[in-house]
Parts: C-alpha cells; structure tokens; sequence
C-alpha cells in the first residue's frame, strides 16, 4: 500500500486520541510528579481486582473515576508499561468488584453497577451487577443474567468452570435474565449457561453473602463468605458449613468437607497439589476430626480433603484480602495488616504484602512496604506482581524514601519496585508506545529523563533504563502517540520544531528516532 492510501487511517486513530490526551491534559499538569517509571499508572480510587489477559495487558476494576490523568470509571485495562489502553472504555456505573477472562478473549465484570456504557459517547446499556464485554470492551448483548435483590445486591466472586459455565457469588438474592418474565430467588449463588442464562438446577442456597470462588478438583466449587448453611430445594435440613464449603458440579454440598472458620473467608487459592489457602477475617478452623478449634490467624491452609495441613502455620496480625499462588509455589497474601509471623517465628513487620515459602516459612528477602490496603495480587507472566489497594505509597525493600504509588503498583520477583528513572521536577509522562522489541516511546512534558536531557521524547529500554542513542529534540509537550508496523512513531502535541526542523504538532520518527522527512 501506498503512505498515501495509508496516511488517512492513521490519521482516523491519531486525531481521536490525540483530542482525549488534550482533554485531560490540564488536569494532568497541576499533579506534582517526583518520581516515576515503566509501571506507574496512577488511579485515583480504590482498586479491588486486577487480571492479567494472555496478551500482558491488565483488568484493573474497582472505585475510580481516572486512571493516570484519563477518564475511566471503575474499569480499564492498561498496556503492558501501564499506559491506559485508550481503546477500551467499559465505564460501567458502580464499583467493580470481580474479573474474569474468558479463553475466547471476552470479559466478565461483577460488581455494584446497573449500566455499562460502551465507550465514552455510547449510550449506557442496563446491565444489573454482571456484565460480559467483547475483547475491544464493548457490551455483549445476548448475555444479561440481571441480578438484584433488597439492600445492596453485590457481585463479589467470579467462577469460569471448565465447561464455560459462570458462578457468581456475593451479596444479590434474585436473577431475571434477559426474557424472563419474572425474578427467580437465588440466594448469594447462582451459575449460568455460557450464554447467560440461569442454571435453573444449581442452588445451593447459603444464608449469607460469598466472598470468594475457586475450582478444585474434579469440578467441584470452593465457596468462601460470612456464610454457615446451606439448604438446596428438596433438603429436609439446612447443611452447617461455617464460612467456608465444597460443593458438588451440581451444586450439592460436599458432606466431607467441613473445615468450619469462626470468621469471614475472604479469598481462596488452590495450590497445584490441590491443597486449598484460606485468608480472611478468621482466627482459627475446626474441622470435624479435630476436638478442640486449632488457631489460625487469617491464614490457613487445608489438605485435599478439607483437614488442617498442621504443618502450614503462618499469621497475620489484621484482615487478609487476597492470597495467591505465584508459578514457583510461592504464596503472596495482601490485605490491612502491618506484621506477619512466618512458621514458627517471631513477629515481623510487613506492610500490607508478605509473601512465604510453600512450607509457611516467611520469605525475607521479599519486603516491600506501602501505606495502605492490598486487596489484590496478580502475576504477570513474567513473574513479576501486580497490586491493586487503597496506597499511595511504597518504599522498596532496604530503602528509606517511599515512592509515589497509587492504588497500582508492580514489583519484581524479588519485591523491587520497577526500575524507576526521574524525571524532571514537574515533568509528566502522557502517552507511550511500545515497541515489538519491549523498548517504550515515552512523550510529556519533561525535559529531562535520569539526569539525560530529553526534550518531551524519550525512550527506554526494556529494563527501564534510558535508550541513550534516541533523542529527538521536540520544542513543545507531546500529548499524543501511534505506532506504526514498521516500527516508525506517529506524534501529536504542542510543538513546532524537531531537531531545529519545522513540524506543526504533527510528525512521525524513524525507528532510531529522528525526523521522518516524508512525512509532514
């Protein structure tokens, strides 16, 4: 294809996000910046759940209303070095609370919303606490399970089953999917047909709110809550089941699980051993071939067949919101406490994250500290881990300084926060693009870049480090950029000038970033 039978499409993808960038800009210069890196997106709300997709990219969900200076409320998916992706705006009404990712790509969403708006001028679809999006975020219209209920009905557990079944749990007592003429009761659980509609012989009926789902083995569900029965329809007697139970694939209580939690279970993690990690509220278990309740301290972990592993005896000193189990065994709990104690040992401080070695033993080379909530943990493929809380800080391990960090953060495999570089006082970062070969285009209003002057362009290696043979020399802020296949960068903003040669807020480099003189 010819670049001028070319040049009108990019132009189409170019002047759009550039106006967005223009938009949001304003706000973006009055917010102080000391420090920042590859990864820093900057939410000015709560996060509650993060997802990785297949292809890097992550599902942030929660209660804001921008990320990283751009509009996005309670959902957005950001790229790989935490720029949003600007293609992508669900915008549903209410918090999000739960994620999932289909293996087709498609997205479901549990929370508090009632409507979805497929863009930012599209008009909003009613969707009732559940929701499924297309992979470019638009609203999947033949799936509209509608939950509701009194109160304050709430999506706060997901569950993909192998089949494509989906199980939502949380705090909603009635379902009305799309075409029916009337409310079916669903008490706090409820499973539905990949297409939407509802599993009318799955109800198992627990008498209080679900915390947490999780797949185990031969099929069956892990359900987590503030819960202590449950009495499917035809049961003569209700089923004992303290905060914590196994159900059959059809939805009938598993009658050999029992480990009876005295508190709320919060989240559920299966090892690849099929041992099941419990966090919550909880101080002790007492599964029926024990005599006496064994202390647990909002951690525990329970054999394959729901006994206490005595062995695992790790503790929190508050609530844990979140366990996870990295691909090496490791296990990463975040949540509101500040001291962990690892197996056996004596307390140690520990900021909201901790992390322990698969026998509980608490792993101290890994400790990052920040300053408030983590209420979710992800890893990338990578290795490394992705947090979503309500901090705003976190200081790396052995340092003394705290780095800004708002409600996202990434750390490496050893705790690490990303490499970090500065920027110049004031200096922000307002769009990137990455290349094939992981170096990232960065553009804002900087001047400098690690102590390497960098007028409004830089570019960084895939370590973080700056790319010190790229540097174009722009006159004016950058607001703006696209990536073309043959790796060249289109670029909008404020300036006038490239390397001393006239381009009016328009240009595009060459990959080794010097002015593309055709193209003007």
């Amino acid at each position: 294809m010819s670049l001028a039978a070319a040049f009108p499409s990019v132009l189409r993808r170019v002047i759009p996000a550039l106006a967005a960038f223009l938009l949001s800009a304003a706000a973006s210069f009055a917010q102080p910046v000391t420090v920042n890196d590859g990864f820093n997106p900057d939410v000015d709300g709560t996060v509650l759940t993060v997802v990785t997709q297949p292809d890097g990219k992550l599902l942030v969900g929660g209660q804001f209303t921008a990320v990283g200076g751009v509009s996005r409320s309670n959902l957005a998916r950001l790229n790989a070095d935490g720029s949003v992706d600007t293609a992508f705006n669900p915008a549903p009404n209410g918090p999000v609370r739960a994620l999932l990712v289909q293996r087709d790509g498609r997205i479901v969403l549990g929370g508090d919303f009632t409507t979805v708006q497929p863009g930012a001028t599209g008009a909003a679809v009613t969707r009732n606490r559940l929701a499924r999006l297309n992979a470019d975020g638009s609203v999947d219209t033949a799936f509209n399970p509608n939950l509701g209920g009194q109160l304050q009905p709430q999506v706060h557990a997901l569950l993909l089953q192998a089949d494509n079944r989906i199980v939502a749990g949380g705090s909603f007592t009635t379902v009305q999917p799309t075409g029916a003429a009337t409310a079916t009761t669903r008490n706090y659980l409820a499973r539905f047909t990949a297409d939407g509609a509802l599993d009318a012989a799955f109800n198992p009926n627990p008498n209080s709110m679900v915390l947490a789902l999780a797949l185990h083995v031969d099929n069956k569900i892990l359900v987590g809550g503030g819960f202590t029965t449950f009495q499917a329809p035809g049961d003569a007697a209700p089923s004992a089941r303290n905060r914590i139970a196994r159900l059959n694939p059809s939805g009938t209580v598993d009658s050999e699980f029992n480990p009876n939690a005295n508190n709320g279970v919060t989240s559920i993690a299966v090892q690849r051993d099929g041992k099941i990690l419990l966090a919550g509220y909880f101080t002790s278990v007492q599964p029926p071939t024990d005599v006496n309740p064994a202390g647990r301290s909002r951690l525990a972990r329970l054999n394959l067949d729901g006994t206490l592993d005595s062995e695992f005896y790790p503790r929190a000193d508050g609530a844990v919101a979140t366990v996870a189990v990295q691909s090496d065994g490791l296990i990463v709990i975040g949540g509101s406490f500040t001291a962990v104690w690892g197996q056996g040992a004596t307390s140690v401080n520990r900021g909201f994250v901790a992390r322990f070695r698969p026998d509980g033993a608490l792993d101290s080379a890994f400790a990052p500290t920040l300053n408030g909530a983590v209420n979710a943990v992800a890893q990338q493929a990578d290795g490394k881990l992705v947090l979503g809380g309500s901090f705003t800080r976190a200081t790396p391990p052995g340092a003394t300084t705290a780095i800004i960090r708002n409600r996202l953060a990434r750390l490496g495999t050893d705790g690490s926060l990303d490499t970090t570089f500065e920027l110049d006082a004031g200096g922000r970062i307002l769009a990137s693009a990455t290349q094939a070969d992981g170096k990232i285009v960065v553009g804002g209003t900087f001047t400098s870049v690690a102590g390497l002057t960098r007028n409004y362009v830089a570019r960084l290696n895939a370590d973080g480090t700056v790319d010190t043979a790229y540097a174009p020399n722009f006159n004016g802020r950058v607001y703006a950029m696209a990536l073309q296949a043959d790796g060249k960068v289109i670029v909008g903003g404020a300036f006038t000038t490239i390397d001393g040669e006239k381009r009016e807020r328009l240009a595009r480099l060459n990959s080794s970033g010097t002015i593309d003189s055709e193209f003007n």
